[in-house]
């Protein structure tokens, strides 16, 4: 039996699309790229409380520790929160991620990582108990919920 010659393909050398960052990943010798969704930045000023200047600078650090996707995932999340100290507790870091993340896929993208934030940095007592009940009652029980409205109405809130 005779044996089949054996013929190369020509390598292919695809440029990486701009609007596709992730196929540059896939070029030969070429870096691994992130891919981020744009961001909203005016209606993130209104949900926020935070500035322009804050939520870029803050756009800016997201960036570094989000993933090939451009989501941030629990380990990026706990590195977040490093300079806050909370790093040693797993379960706070757990309860503070599961809130943060609204739509509980599992990662963060950058408007909740900046909604977050927001809350905790600059939010209304109103935000800030919300925020609270929904970091140490996940499912928001209805004692939950009563409490809010009698600490809101003895403190006068």
């Amino acid at each position: 039996m005779a044996s089949l010659p054996v013929i190369k393909a020509p390598k292919a050398n695809l440029p990486a699309s701009p609007a596709l960052p992730v196929l540059g990943a896939l070029s030969p010798g070429a870096a691994a790229a992130k891919f981020f969704a744009p961001v909203d930045f005016d209606a993130l000023e209104q949900q926020t409380h935070l500035s322009r200047k804050e939520l870029l600078a803050l756009h800016v650090e997201y960036k570094k520790l989000a993933n090939r996707m451009g989501f941030m995932d629990l380990d990026a999340f706990r590195k977040s929160l490093g300079s806050l100290g909370l790093l040693q507790d797993a379960l706070l870091c757990q309860r503070l991620f599961s809130v943060f993340n609204k739509s509980a896929s599992g990662h963060l993208d950058f408007g909740e990582f900046a909604r977050g934030l927001g809350c905790l940095t600059k939010g209304t007592v109103d935000e800030k108990l919300d925020f609270a009940f929904g970091a140490f009652s996940p499912k928001r029980t209805a004692a939950a919920s009563m409490l809010t409205r009698s600490v809101r109405s003895n403190d006068g809130y």
